[in-house]
């Protein structure tokens, strides 16, 4: 659990080196969280120490096991001694079954060739995660009962992800392009979003000019 629960998760990212893996970054950047991705081999004690330092200030880690990478499993042991949460995910593409030792572990598979289980990946992701923990957990609640509420916490998303790098004003055509895709057309399907991250003080509204600006610092 993070130390704030007010604030979004930032979280270590261990996947294979290969053409694969900017996509799959691309892919998880569209959420809310900051990723710090295990970027070198481990090839010394001093990067190890340097891994379990950023292991350990991360919220949480993501381990890619396709293809069952050797860098990968050490940090996945490194995780387990840490007692650190983590999730695993699988690229069935390259391997569809993963080692005994692990296949009683809960992970989420996807397949880039079909796209509908790519986008189950952030599906799933959404939903295990960022709808249980974190500011984002205080969105679902007060959006799970009301129609199209999984749409609404997915705009909801998109507009944290818009403003984690800086405090910017968004205006109601730019949370339009925010909401392209969800089927989100009537005006009161936005405002309802806009109310709830103004009633929670993650944003507030813009006098004169409907947007909306991030109030305070949503990363620890």
């Amino acid at each position: 659990m993070p130390k704030y629960p007010t604030k979004l998760p930032k979280v270590f990212l261990a996947c294979p080196f290969d053409k694969d893996m900017d996509r799959l970054v691309t892919h998880l950047n569209k959420l809310p969280w900051k990723v710090k991705i295990a970027s070198e081999k481990v090839t010394s004690d001093h990067l190890l120490k340097k891994i379990i330092t950023d292991m350990k200030a991360s919220d949480f880690a993501i381990f890619d096991i396709s293809g069952w990478n050797p860098n990968v499993c050490l940090e996945l042991g490194l995780a387990r001694g840490l007692n650190k949460q983590y999730y695993i995910i699988n690229n069935t593409s390259k391997r569809k079954d993963v080692p005994s030792d692990i296949k009683g572990i809960d992970r989420v598979d996807y397949d880039w060739d079909r796209r509908k289980n790519t986008a189950s990946l952030y599906d799933k992701l959404k939903d295990g995660i960022f709808k249980k923990n974190f500011v984002t957990r205080a969105i679902w609640k007060k959006l799970q009962d009301v129609p199209n509420a999984d749409k609404k916490f997915e705009l909801a998303l998109n507009i944290l992800h818009a403003c984690k790098a800086e405090r910017i004003a968004l205006t109601q055509q730019q949370l339009k392009v925010l909401a392209r895709g969800l089927n989100l057309k009537k005006q009161e399907d936005f405002d309802e979003v806009v109310e709830c991250l103004v009633k929670l003080k993650l944003f507030k509204k813009v006098p004169g000019t409907g947007a909306i600006k991030r109030l305070q610092k949503i990363f620890k």
